[in-house]
């Protein structure tokens, strides 16, 4: 058997972009992906099979960790090169009853 076709669980990981314990989850979890074969005690995947199914399921975008969960918002930092402005002290509406 050559080994150049295949490879270990470190580089079907690293060939995938996830971690080694995604690609022992996916082997045990998702039909379809690429069975090792086991050799002495060493699991090897078929480089060409993994990336058959790379191709087929893209890797997920995830958004930046820093970036704000919903929407966000536009933070005003006040007038180019001054303090930023503190909010507007809130005015009572002539209304409503006495605090």
């Amino acid at each position: 058997m050559n080994t150049d076709d295949f490879a270990t669980a470190d580089e079907a990981a690293e060939l995938l972009g996830v971690e080694r314990r995604s690609v022992y989850t996916y082997v045990r979890r998702l039909k379809g992906f690429p069975q090792p074969k086991k050799v002495g005690r060493t699991l090897l995947f078929d480089r060409r099979a993994l990336h058959d199914w790379r191709a087929a399921h893209p890797k997920r975008r995830r958004s930046a960790p820093d970036a704000p969960a919903s929407g966000g918002g536009v933070v005003d930092a006040g007038p180019p090169g001054g303090e930023p402005t503190s909010p507007a002290p809130l005015r009572r509406n002539p209304d409503s009853p006495p605090a």
